[in-house]
């Protein structure tokens, strides 16, 4: 597996979170976004870097 299809696959994973939280408030829950937003950070943050970042060599500068 790649950085890149790893970072999409965290990225993806991470707004899937949400689904939890529409699950819920679609259900009558009043689910505390604050508890999502963690996970939600901790797959698209690092998803973002792995598909963005690039090695630095000879011919990147």
């Amino acid at each position: 597996m790649t950085r890149h299809t790893a970072g999409r696959l965290l990225i993806a994973a991470g707004v899937l979170v949400w689904l939890g939280f529409a699950v819920a408030w679609l259900a009558g829950a009043h689910p505390d976004a604050g508890r999502f937003v963690p996970f939600h950070l901790a797959g698209v943050i690092p998803g973002t870097v792995l598909t963005r970042w690039r090695r630095r060599g000879p011919e990147n500068g």
